[in-house]
C-alpha cells in the first residue's frame, strides 16, 4: 500500500514537471515593435517613405519624357487627358502603384521587418492604384487639370489634393492593419500615425505650391 501511495506521488511530481516544461517551453511571441519609441519610429519611417514614392514616381515620369523624346509617341493625352482617358487615368495611377509599393518597403522597415513581405507590397499597390484610379478620374472629367494652373481655382485643386493623399493614405494604413495586428499591440496606432503623416505632408507640399503659384 505504501509502495501504492509513493508511485502515485511520484507520477503527480512527473506530470507537475512535465507541465512546467511546457509552461516554460511556451511564450508569447512579442508584439511590442519597440512600443515605447514607435510613434517616433513610425512618424520617421512613413517620411522615408513619403520621400521614396515621390522620388520613384518622377523617376519614372522622368524616363517616359526621356523615351518620348526619341521615340515618336503621342502625348497628347498629357495636355488634353480627355482625349485619351485609358492613358491618361491608367499610366499615372499605375505609376502611383508602383511607387507604393517601392515605399512600402520602408515602411516595412518602420516595422522590423516583421509582417510578411507579398502580402504587405501587394495591399499596398492594389489599393494604392485603385484609389488614385478614381482620384484621377474624378480630377480630370470634374475638376479640369488646367485649374491647377490657375489662380481663381487652384486652392480647390489644392485642397482636392490634399483629401486625395489623406484619402488614399487612410485606405492604405486599413488594408495594412490585417498585417500590423499580427505583430503589434495598439495597432491602430499605425493607421493614425499614416494618415496624419501623409496627410500634414501633402497639406505642406500644397500649401507650398499655392502660394508659389
Amino acid at each position: 500500500m505504501a509502495d501504492q501511495s509513493e508511485n502515485t506521488q511520484l507520477n503527480a511530481a512527473k506530470i507537475h514537471q512535465q507541465l512546467d516544461n511546457q509552461t516554460l517551453k511556451y511564450q508569447v511571441p512579442s508584439q511590442n515593435v519597440k512600443q515605447p519609441t514607435r510613434w517616433w519610429r513610425w512618424f520617421g519611417y512613413n517620411v522615408l517613405a513619403f520621400m521614396v514614392a515621390f522620388a520613384v514616381f518622377y523617376g519614372f515620369v522622368i524616363c517616359i519624357l526621356m523615351v518620348a523624346m526619341y521615340e515618336p509617341v503621342n502625348l497628347d493625352w498629357i495636355n488634353k487627358p480627355k482625349l485619351n482617358p485609358m492613358l491618361s487615368i491608367g499610366i499615372p495611377g499605375a505609376i502611383i502603384g508602383l511607387s507604393a509599393m517601392v515605399c512600402a518597403i520602408a515602411q516595412r522597415d518602420g516595422l522590423d521587418k516583421r509582417v510578411s513581405f507579398w502580402p504587405w507590397l501587394l495591399k499596398t499597390g492594389l489599393i494604392v492604384t485603385l484609389m488614385s484610379w478614381a482620384s484621377l478620374a474624378i480630377f480630370i472629367f470634374m475638376l479640369q487639370p488646367q485649374s491647377l494652373f490657375q489662380k481663381n481655382t487652384s486652392l480647390i485643386s489644392m485642397l482636392y489634393f490634399i483629401a486625395c493623399i489623406g484619402l488614399i493614405a487612410l485606405a492604405t494604413a486599413m488594408a495594412q492593419l490585417s498585417e500590423v495586428k499580427k505583430i503589434a499591440h495598439r495597432p491602430n496606432d499605425w493607421v493614425k500615425i499614416t494618415v496624419l503623416t501623409w496627410t500634414g505632408i501633402a497639406c505642406i507640399l500644397g500649401g507650398s505650391i499655392y502660394l508659389t503659384s
